[in-house]
């Protein structure tokens, strides 16, 4: 799978350099999402998780603030079943992402933390809630500490019942 070539803006080569390498998380977020088609990823990047879970037969629609990564990745997916949008996954509510619903909603590697506090937290998760479909299951990447009891969801800064699961990407632990 190619995320970057000649052609690639400098931002897609930064964001390759930076996360690309990382893939002890994508067996988790292919069996979690196992059996849900569409797939939203927030936070897409240039696709490391979105082209993923594409090539394991998942329809995949990312967001994502930089529209010259939604751009790349649209580019060097096109034979894939991905399609990027460009806007603030703060504004779910707001975006044209071709539906209302999705089956399973996921936030991969540090979204959570840098989107600039709790305010912009919550309106992510108010956003999510919203188009998440009525069975549908919400994964958030946790930043792989544990609160005074052991909580992954409250280390993650989320109060109980804002995430389905958890997962603990630097312990590879998940917390359902």
């Amino acid at each position: 799978m190619i995320l970057s070539d000649e052609k690639s803006p400098r931002e897609a080569i930064w964001q390759l350099v930076e996360s690309c390498g990382y893939t002890a998380d994508l067996p988790a977020w292919d069996e979690l999402s196992s059996g849900s088609s569409p797939v939203l990823d927030l936070g897409c990047g240039i696709g490391r998780v979105a082209r993923h879970l594409a090539r394991a037969g998942r329809q995949v629609i990312g967001v994502d603030l930089d529209p010259r990564l939604t751009g790349e990745l649209n580019r060097l997916s096109e034979t894939e079943s991905v399609e990027a949008v460009a806007g603030d996954v703060t504004r779910l509510a707001g975006l044209d992402l071709g539906r209302d619903r999705f089956e399973t909603i996921f936030a991969p590697q540090q979204l959570l933390h840098i989107l600039g506090g709790e305010p912009a937290r919550c309106d992510l998760l108010k956003g999510v809630r919203d188009r998440l479909g009525p069975e549908g299951v919400r994964l958030l990447l946790g930043e792989g500490r544990k609160d005074e009891s052991g909580d992954f969801t409250k280390g993650a800064g989320l109060e109980e019942g804002q995430a389905d699961i958890v997962f603990d990407a630097m312990n590879g632990n998940l917390n359902a």
